[in-house]
């Protein structure tokens, strides 16, 4: 099950640049401010089914991926609209939008097995962390003797099973640190009370409730008055996510990323009124307790998604990692025959089987011999 999980896992590393390959048209081409946000979702809105509600909207003032609008309809029919800035639309989807990388996420995470499968998942990585834990430290005071031996392999003149306890030897000792990082993010993302041990370590306390809009009004806050404040305040973002109210006292949210962020996963949040727009209070990434900011470093900590290259390392120490169970078990398995082998040499010999009459005979020269 590890092996599916590493390879998947390496498979996702690169999922964005999939899908600006398939897609190019939803991914690249028209970034920056809407001109007019509030004629943008008016526009996605005509393009959906009747009665459905704007859920949140994305679009990349730093980048060049479209305006990207996603609406749910009364009877739970999703629909996502991308358009360019000015509002023109691009092209628009309905129901499910599962592609390669979506079935590839549903194997790394439930193997396609539903509950079942994520629980299956969810153990196999906890195996998986215990292992690296157990086997550093195994493995930690050869490499002080043999350090250098321990961290290549020996192509010439070295038998297959030589070579394989090489790999697994020397590619365990330079990827085992990533690995456990990978492993141990992947556990807190399985087991969501365990993100709790992380405020308990740093002595932080868990983010405040997000402010909640005023008394209902007979009226919606003005878009793009929002847009315009957090322009005002955040003038050149990579991204803003708008995250629009789902019940009558929530607050609208706008995420703000920004281009200096010391991570994919660090943003800014923005509340404001539903009904007047007035402005309710940002909370800032810096702001955030020690225990808050890992736990959002957690994602890219697991999939590597800081750059390129980053994700070029995680995904090939990934695929490492579905190496280590087959190359592990052939070590084991040699082991096993060795040591039946030598049982076998060790033992004494069997004394040759002795028949009826010679038995007899035997017993007869005994009598004789003996002058009775």
């Amino acid at each position: 099950m590890l092996n599916v999980v590493c390879l998947s896992g390496t498979a996702l590393a690169f999922s964005d640049e999939y899908r600006a390959w398939r897609m190019p048209q939803r991914y690249t081409g028209s970034g920056g401010w809407p001109a007019s946000l509030a004629h943008v979702l008016d526009v996605a809105r005509s393009r959906a089914a009747d009665g459905s509600r704007v859920t949140s909207a994305i679009f990349a003032p730093g980048g060049t991926a479209p305006v990207r609008v996603f609406l749910s309809s009364p009877d739970g029919v999703r629909t996502r609209v991308y358009l360019h800035p000015d509002g023109t639309p691009i092209e628009s989807s309905t129901g499910s939008s599962r592609d390669a990388m979506s079935v590839m996420l549903d194997i790394h995470r439930q193997l396609l097995g539903g509950g079942v499968g994520r629980v299956v998942v969810d153990v196999s990585t906890v195996v998986f962390v215990v292992v690296l834990l157990t086997g550093i430290p195994l493995w930690w005071p050869r490499a002080l003797k043999h350090l250098r031996r321990s961290l290549s392999v020996r192509w010439r003149g070295a038998k297959a099973a030589g070579r394989i306890r090489d790999l697994h030897v020397s590619l365990g000792a330079w990827s085992a640190i990533l690995l456990l990082g990978i492993g141990v993010t992947g556990v807190l993302f399985a087991y969501d009370d365990t993100q709790g041990v992380i405020y308990r370590l740093t002595g932080s306390e868990r983010p405040l409730p997000a402010p909640t809009s005023g008394p209902a009004l007979d009226r919606e806050a003005d878009v793009d008055a929002v847009v315009a404040h957090v322009r005002e305040h955040s003038p050149e973002p990579e991204s803003v996510f708008f995250v629009f109210a789902s019940s009558d006292s929530a607050a609208v949210r706008a995420l703000v990323f920004e281009k200096d962020a010391p991570h994919p996963s660090a943003f800014d949040t923005y509340y404001f009124d539903q009904y007047s727009g007035a402005p309710l209070g940002v909370l800032t990434h810096a702001s955030l307790s020690s225990g808050e900011r890992i736990r959002r470093a957690l994602f890219p900590w697991h999939t590597g998604e800081w750059t390129l290259a980053t994700k070029l390392l995680w995904g090939f120490v990934s695929l490492l990692g579905a190496t280590f169970p087959v190359t592990g078990f052939l070590i084991w398995l040699r082991r096993r025959r060795r040591a039946s082998d030598r049982r076998e040499r060790s033992a004494p010999a069997a004394r040759p089987a002795v028949g009826f009459a010679e038995g007899v005979k035997g017993l007869e020269g005994t009598h004789l011999s003996s002058g009775s």
